[in-house]
């Protein structure tokens, strides 16, 4: 990918391109991986591996379905259908507020923790799996993990602020 993007852009510092187009393809593979697990959980999608992985990080393990559509950039409608899917197969409860009707909140059941518990062991698994290539490096996945993480949190600070993302 990089020799073809050299030859397009044969004046140009590629490592941002590259940083790009390799991290997106990664999320291509993790989507995939995430999807054909989530098949043995009743056809779970993405999207609702996702939701469940959200809720079963909240403190108490709910959240406002606003909140968790804020949290992916979805539409109201489309988190609402991810709500009402799992809620339906029995993994997350809808709950309104007693004081006002119209706050709805969406709470992970017994068996929502048990089964993205479960998810998020497969997935752990198979990730490391093909992590194995990384074993002659430093650190091998560790050292992966922590660059990812200080990129992420380096660009998600940049997108709070309204700043560019840069070093100055």
């Amino acid at each position: 990918m990089r020799r073809a993007w050299s030859k397009v852009l044969p004046d140009s510092d590629l490592t941002g391109l590259m940083i790009t187009l390799q991290s997106a393809r990664v999320n291509v593979l993790v989507t995939r991986l995430m999807s054909r697990i989530g098949r043995d959980f009743g056809g779970l999608g993405c999207p609702d591996i996702s939701v469940l992985m959200a809720l079963r990080l909240e403190p108490d393990q709910t959240s406002r379905p606003s909140d968790l559509g804020k949290q992916f950039n979805i539409t109201p409608a489309a988190i609402t259908y991810r709500v009402n899917r799992l809620s339906g197969m029995g993994l997350v409860e809808r709950r309104t507020d007693p004081g006002d009707k119209r706050v709805a909140s969406a709470k992970l059941t017994p068996d929502g923790e048990r089964t993205i518990d479960s998810i998020m062991s497969l997935i752990s698994a198979a990730t490391l799996e093909q992590a194995r290539c990384l074993e002659a490096f430093p650190s091998g996945g560790k050292s992966l993990v922590g660059l990812l993480g200080s990129l992420v949190e380096h660009w998600e600070a940049a997108e709070t602020s309204g700043e560019p993302a840069t070093d100055d």
